[in-house]
């Protein structure tokens, strides 16, 4: 099950936190391996954990600028924050395509918020294919398998992930 909505945040609020995950200021830390713990990418990706409240890492904010993403917490009317990350795929020659997953294993939200427009993509599970788009945000039930691709128009494609409930 999954829903998506276009123009979700103010276009003030929105802004404020696209030239903040844009711009030069937020350090991004690089990963090799997406999604499951058996694919490792060659190229790698980056992310910035905002906040994560997971029993086997310290809880709470992970990074000084976590309150830029209280416009749009609000909006989404979310009880508990489990997880709050930026994702950082850079540009490929081919858009690669990452495997299926769900992001946890128990009863949860899960949100994929556009940073910014590109040829990249969210896949569902049974092939349907959303297109990334800035302040695009799409709406899962946290059983619903899902993969993220790269984009080859642009740098970077930049999404927020934040997983509730």
């Amino acid at each position: 099950m999954y829903k998506v909505q276009d123009n979700f945040l103010e276009v003030e609020k929105f802004n404020s936190i696209q030239k903040y995950l844009i711009g030069p200021d937020l350090p991004w830390f690089s990963q090799e391996v997406i999604a499951q713990k058996n694919e490792i990418v060659e190229d790698g990706y980056f992310i910035h954990t905002f906040f994560l409240n997971q029993p086997e890492y310290t809880r709470g904010g992970y990074s000084s600028h976590y309150n830029i993403f209280e416009p749009l917490l609000e909006k989404m009317n979310v009880d508990v924050l489990i997880r709050l990350r930026a994702n950082n795929y850079p540009r490929t020659e081919k858009m690669v395509q990452h495997s299926f997953h769900i992001d946890y294993p128990f009863p949860h939200k899960t949100a994929i918020f556009g940073i910014n427009t590109n040829n990249g993509c969210t896949l569902i599970e049974k092939k349907k294919k959303i297109k990334s788009k800035a302040n695009r945000i799409i709406f899962l039930d946290g059983e619903t398998r899902h993969c993220s691709t790269t984009c080859t128009d642009v740098r970077n494609r930049i999404n927020v992930i934040i997983n509730y409930v």
